[in-house]
């Protein structure tokens, strides 16, 4: 299938809806293919729909921490008109095959409606934030751990003061995350843990009083595979020096760092080395990597709150909520 300049976003999408098992989005995606097969709608019209479907699917399970009953409103969008009073009258298709679609203005109020109501309650950013922010995700679904990362990811650039920040920039070719060659690359496969999950003495023990809070976006990173038990479990001494090896720009950088994190007690395997030299610079990685400060719960709380401030300024504006 090819949608031009949307392809890659759309299918990195597909690839997030896919790997959440949400499968009531198809027959509403399905409704929208045979309105653009049909010529009733352009590439970017269809890529629109697609990335609102995708967009009301993150954020329901953001701020929730779950599913939650999602289902119920995905079937609300197929059979029921009129949603919370809108002009939107449902996706169902007619007997005479009449494959007309709603307005996409109409399609993004309903689903902002249904954000709006139990058990949801999200009617902004502030709202979304502070809940996404606080929610142990990891724990529901690491796809979507991957999904918000990435969107925290597009069009930032890292600081490291007064704790690792992702700040907007002007989009380039360089700086998109969501697409699809990004979403299948080795380099963000996994979802890691930054302090982990079990705390030692190398770690502050402010981290482990709250028991969910590693398991908060302020506390993961995306990484190649690989990473084994000696390094997911080792302490900052150990991390720092690899990531700071996934960010180095330059291969002399990169090759040095990992035999700084080898001479600490890191075991690093020599495909997971492979994996670290071959990856790209994301922003994500950066942001930690130069940060120098000691990694602490309060670190955790602010960053999860940037990180939850970027993915919304990326996928709110296609449910057409204001960033």
């Amino acid at each position: 299938v090819n949608l031009g300049n949307h392809t890659q976003t759309v299918f990195a999408c597909a690839s997030f809806l896919s790997g959440t098992g949400t499968n009531l989005s198809v027959p509403i995606l399905t409704r929208f293919w045979r309105a653009y097969q049909d010529g009733r709608l352009s590439q970017q019209e269809y890529a629109e729909y697609f990335k609102a479907v995708t967009a009301f699917v993150a954020l329901r399970r953001g701020a929730t921490g779950g599913t939650k009953n999602i289902d119920g409103d995905l079937r609300l969008i197929m059979q029921k008109g009129d949603i919370g009073h809108t002009t939107f009258q449902g996706l169902k298709l007619n007997l005479d095959g009449n494959t007309a679609v709603p307005a996409i203005s109409d399609f993004t109020n309903a689903l902002r409606y249904l954000l709006q109501r139990r058990p949801v309650n999200v009617t902004d950013k502030e709202d979304w934030v502070g809940k996404a922010s606080t929610n142990a995700l990891y724990d529901k679904s690491t796809i979507l751990c991957k999904f918000l990362l990435l969107a925290a990811s597009h069009t930032s650039q890292s600081q490291t003061r007064p704790y690792p920040t992702l700040r907007p920039v002007t989009e380039s070719i360089d700086n998109k995350y969501l697409t699809l060659e990004v979403w299948r690359a080795s380099d963000t496969e996994t979802v890691e843990h930054i302090a982990p999950q079990k705390g030692s003495g190398s770690w502050s023990p402010t981290i482990y009083t709250e028991p969910d809070l590693v398991h908060t976006l302020g506390n993961l990173m995306l990484f190649p595979k690989g990473p084994n038990t000696s390094l997911s479990n080792g302490g900052p001494d150990q991390k720092w020096p690899v990531y700071k090896a996934l960010a180095a720009v330059d291969p002399n950088s990169r090759a040095i760092e990992i035999e700084n994190a080898k001479s600490k007690g890191a075991e690093i395997k020599p495909k997971f080395e492979g994996a670290i030299a071959a990856s790209n610079r994301l922003p994500l990685v950066a942001s930690v990597a130069e940060f120098e400060g000691e990694w602490t719960a309060e670190v955790i709380k602010q960053r999860s709150t940037n990180i939850a401030e970027r993915a919304w300024d990326t996928i709110a504006p296609w449910l057409g909520f204001r960033i």
